[in-house]
């Protein structure tokens, strides 16, 4: 009697899912899910009358805008420590700066808050006038255009390289 009662113990054990892991076989346990991203961003160049384009003519002015968006259901606030909070630079392919618009602008320590309400977009832009760092006409070709929010940390969307090819072409003569 007492080896049928152990028995019962036993399987009632197993069968609750206790005793020796209940038979189920245990796993490590899954990676935890990255975090969803909170904003995004995106960059786009235009001319002075809105034309989104990856081609310009030399001497004409560029826009460029870059746009972050909320991409959660609840308000965010972005805190900047400092102003300028977002920089824009232009390049050469093979990486060397040609105009960064941070070097045009004073520099102020106050804080900014930027609010975005729930999947709310705010779009900031600059006008380049093709002008290298020594305020020199840059030459024809393909640059990569580049905007970010260097001061808000810890959102990689938003630190995420947001460089964009582009052409200069330049003057014909006949």
């Amino acid at each position: 009697m007492r080896l049928a009662t152990a028995i019962a113990v036993v399987l009632g054990l197993l069968l609750a899912g206790c005793g020796g892991g209940g038979g189920h076989v245990h796993a490590d346990p899954a990676p935890a899910p990255e975090p969803a991203a909170l904003f995004a961003s995106d960059v786009r160049l235009s001319t002075l009358d809105g034309l989104e384009t990856d081609e310009f003519w030399y001497g004409e002015a560029i826009v460029l805008t870059i746009t972050v968006h909320n991409l959660g259901a609840e308000t965010r606030v972005m805190r900047f420590p400092s102003s300028p909070f977002l920089d824009y630079d232009i390049r050469c392919l093979d990486g060397c700066l040609t105009w960064c618009w941070s070097e045009t602008v004073p520099s102020s320590p106050v804080d900014v808050d930027v609010v975005l309400a729930p999947y709310e977009s705010r779009s900031w832009y600059v006008v380049w006038h093709q002008e290298d760092r020594a305020g020199f006409q840059v030459a024809p070709g393909v640059y990569a255009a580049s905007a970010w929010l260097p001061h808000f940390a810890g959102s990689d969307a938003i630190d995420a390289d947001t460089r964009v090819l582009f052409r200069i072409v330049g003057p014909s003569y006949g």
